[in-house]
């Protein structure tokens, strides 16, 4: 009971505390979403079990995708994801899930980065055999921005002025909801702020494909250095709100 010493001899008694609803218990017994607990989950890693189906590209100087335990949030790991320090300045990890019902998605991520990290990009893509819809954010820290994107070439601002911590003990959440039922987005939440982006459309393109989802994390590095994010869990979720 709340407020009792460890060795206090409990009876059976009326529970003192009680929990709002499942999401909060869930939460208390180890889950790792923390930023709004809405929607149904079909995926949630928190590399404790290390990188399992996740895929990666890490070529070029210095690039490295690899297991960490020394800096992590929830469950004792992380997956740190060094960039390359040359042209594209890239690595990442994705996964490719079962293709889902249609509904409104989420995609949640928490995690850190050092002063090399340039950008982030966060696309949720979904493959449907001759059609591919494609929604993205973008965490840009060297201009302190929140974007998403319009087209491969071009991202649209969500939000400018940002103070984005650098500090690698430090961990941000990072939420994208995408309807695809209307295929467009939801909204984008960072930290505690919500940006509504409901009369965006996601992007489309004709390709061929087998049906699934993926998923994907691309930190970017300022050019001649590796930066270093540190991703500490991933959760893709259905019938969001």
């Amino acid at each position: 009971m709340h407020g009792a010493p460890d060795n206090y001899d409990v009876k059976p008694t009326n529970i003192t505390n009680t929990l709002q609803d499942d999401a909060e218990l869930a939460i208390r017994l180890g889950a790792i979403s923390s930023i709004d607990r809405l929607g149904n989950v079909i995926f949630a890693d928190d590399f404790s079990n290390g990188k399992g189906s996740w895929l990666e590209t890490a070529e070029g100087t210095g690039a490295d995708v690899s297991i960490n335990g020394d800096i992590f949030k929830f469950a004792g790991f992380s997956c740190k994801i060094t960039a390359r320090s040359d042209d594209p300045y890239l690595a990442s990890i994705y996964n490719q899930l079962h293709y889902p019902d249609l509904s409104s998605m989420g995609f949640e991520i928490n995690f850190s980065r050092d002063s090399n990290v340039s950008y982030i990009l966060l696309p949720l893509s979904l493959y449907e055999g001759l059609t591919l819809r494609w929604s993205e954010i973008k965490i840009d820290f060297a201009n302190n921005k929140l974007q998403y994107l319009l087209n491969p070439t071009t991202y649209k601002d969500i939000a400018t002025g940002l103070r984005i911590p650098n500090i690698i003990n430090i961990f941000q959440n990072l939420k994208l909801k995408v309807d695809f039922i209307t295929n467009h987005y939801i909204n984008v939440r960072y930290n505690s702020t919500l940006y509504n982006l409901s009369d965006i459309p996601v992007y489309t393109e004709n390709i061929v494909s087998h049906k699934h989802l993926r998923c994907e994390i691309t930190p970017y590095s300022k050019p001649g250095t590796n930066g270093v994010t540190y991703l500490d869990s991933v959760i893709i979720t259905r019938n969001e709100l």
